[in-house]
């Protein structure tokens, strides 16, 4: 009898970890069968702490579609790795560009600007990653 219940707690914690752990789920959820385009644009304030985690969702995500995923990193005058961490996650299923800004109002007009230019077709999202925040939010 112990070892059912010590299989099933083990089960329920592993299964209450991967629904914690999945965060960006929601965001960067893909049918693998979808062959749209998609394109995130992530503004990024000192986003170090945040930066690698969602990168490495879309990376994941991207690896299991049939089209490749591209992401647009909007970084807002970041004193911290940021940068880095964002050249740092290219692949062939990710495709990354990193574009520097000086200040919140330009960063949202580049947003826009990549938005409008997007094919039709293209799922478009647009992530706030900003310092002082615990955690990311969708803005479009």
């Amino acid at each position: 009898m112990w070892p059912k219940l010590v299989l099933l707690a083990a089960v329920l914690i592993y299964l209450a970890l991967s629904v914690a752990g999945s965060g960006l789920a929601g965001l960067a959820r893909r049918n693998p069968n979808d062959k749209r385009a998609s394109l995130y644009v992530l503004l990024a304030d000192n986003a170090e702490q945040h930066m690698e985690a969602v990168l490495r969702r879309l990376q994941r995500v991207a690896r299991r579609r049939v089209q490749p995923l591209s992401v647009v990193v909007i970084d807002v005058a970041s004193t911290d790795q940021t940068a880095a961490i964002a050249h740092r996650f290219s692949d062939p299923a990710l495709t990354i560009a990193y574009v520097y800004v000086a200040d919140w109002p330009h960063a949202r007009a580049e947003a826009g600007r990549i938005a409008d230019q997007a094919p039709a077709d293209c799922d478009v999202r647009t992530l706030e990653l900003r310092s002082g925040r615990p955690s990311f939010r969708q803005v479009m």
